[in-house]
């Protein structure tokens, strides 16, 4: 392979529990947007904190250009398959990246089974202030028609498991 497989999708869609098992089925590395950003910002500022935390304590322009610089970053690397954070593909800025790094894959699970994930998991730093269905319903209408438009191929993982996710997007690869 020549390009790398970009997986966008909402904040616990699956991105980087399919990405591990498609990395494996490619026989590719597998890559996690978030760990790389952690790791810039330890290399900048000489201690380790998470992306929450980082989102929190310095804000999402901060964040941000983290993300995209990770992102130019990766564009050096070998082909992968690459997890991004949830927000990634709303920064303007990477889409362009994310479109040339690879193919861009869309992993799209309906509302109602994002918030069950987080009520089991907990409420992300976006749904604190309101953690109703209602509001994550309008993120996910307003994320998802940046994801549809960002991506080559979108996959309906509501109903699938991992591996089901996995065997149809290695599927597509092959096929092209």
């Amino acid at each position: 392979m020549t390009r790398s497989i970009v997986l966008i999708g909402f904040k616990s869609c699956g991105k980087s529990t399919v990405g591990r098992q498609l990395a494996g089925t490619l026989g590719l590395p597998f890559t996690d947007l978030d760990t790389r950003i952690e790791a810039l910002y330890r290399e900048e500022d000489g201690r380790p904190l998470p992306c929450r935390e980082i989102f929190k304590r310095h804000g999402e322009a901060v964040f941000r250009s983290l993300e995209s610089t990770a992102l130019e970053q990766l564009a050096t690397e070998h082909p992968m398959v690459l997890a991004t954070g949830g927000g990634a593909p709303l920064a303007e800025a990477n889409r362009p990246l994310l479109r040339a790094l690879g193919q861009v894959v869309y992993l799209q699970a309906a509302p109602f089974l994002l918030y069950r994930r987080f009520q089991h998991r907990g409420m992300p730093a976006f749904m604190v202030d309101d953690p109703s269905y209602e509001h994550l319903h309008r993120l996910w209408l307003q994320r998802h028609a940046i994801y549809l438009a960002l991506a080559d191929v979108a996959l309906d993982v509501t109903l699938l498991n991992p591996h089901e996710s996995v065997a149809t997007i290695a599927g597509w690869v092959q096929q092209r």
